[in-house]
């Protein structure tokens, strides 16, 4: 019985058009954050880690905790 990662792996090599078109509409589609910015699918986990995403959420944080 194969594990879910031999099957992909076996699905890459045996579909590699398939593949790469499914990678390509991926990282072309385009994220909205919750800090207002818009990134792609591609770049997102970097995004989150980068210091105008933790400025922009402590902002909406602390304007958050000023209306209640």
């Amino acid at each position: 019985m194969l594990t879910a990662s031999e099957k992909a792996k076996n699905y890459r090599k045996n579909n590699p058009e398939k593949w790469k078109e499914t990678i390509s509409k991926y990282s072309k589609k385009k994220w909205t954050c919750e800090c207002s910015a818009v990134v792609c699918n591609k770049v997102r986990p970097r995004h989150l880690k980068t210091k105008k995403h933790i400025e922009r959420m402590a902002l909406i944080e602390k304007y958050k905790n000023i209306q209640n």
